[in-house]
């Protein structure tokens, strides 16, 4: 077999091969520096940097990168809590990039407030709109408290890699 007609070979090389790390908080030796894999933001399994579609569960396309982006918890609490504020429920989720997450969260936060205005002005029945009320403010706690535990749940699968 000649040079030119040489095939490309995997080589697998397991973590007692390459021994520790050269420093606490490095790669071990013989890995490298830059990530080389990153998160499925479909099913939070580990996929290549130049994946286009997931092959586990087909989420894409992916942008490209060269990090790990992380999305960091007092962000998410923040984007959850401020805008809510305003009535835009959701926010966060779109920067954990759970795009139909937040929208599902933001029409339903509109439609509770919505509800709850329509049953105390338009029939007259203050009990429904003490319970939607409620209600309304049940989902502004609940996305907050969902945002940053996906914004937790993020980073320690980051630091498992």
């Amino acid at each position: 077999m000649g040079e030119k007609e040489k095939k490309a070979e995997t080589i697998y090389i397991t973590e007692e091969e390459l021994g520790p790390p050269s420093q606490p908080g490095m790669p071990p030796v013989g890995m490298p520096a830059t990530p080389t894999i990153r998160l499925c933001p479909g099913c939070q399994r580990q996929i290549g940097l130049d994946t286009v579609y997931c092959q586990f569960c087909g989420y894409g396309p992916l942008k490209a990168t060269t990090s790990y982006e992380v999305k960091k918890k007092g962000t998410a609490a923040l984007l959850a809590v401020i805008p809510a504020l305003f009535g835009f429920f959701g926010v966060a989720h779109f920067y954990l990039e759970r795009i139909g997450t937040g929208f599902l969260i933001m029409f339903a936060g509109w439609a509770l407030a919505a509800a709850s205005v329509l049953s105390w002005v338009l029939l007259g029945e203050w009990i429904w709109a003490v319970v939607l009320g409620f209600l309304y403010i049940a989902v502004f706690i609940w996305q907050v408290f969902d945002a940053v535990s996906i914004a937790e749940e993020h980073y320690r699968a980051l630091e498992t890699v």
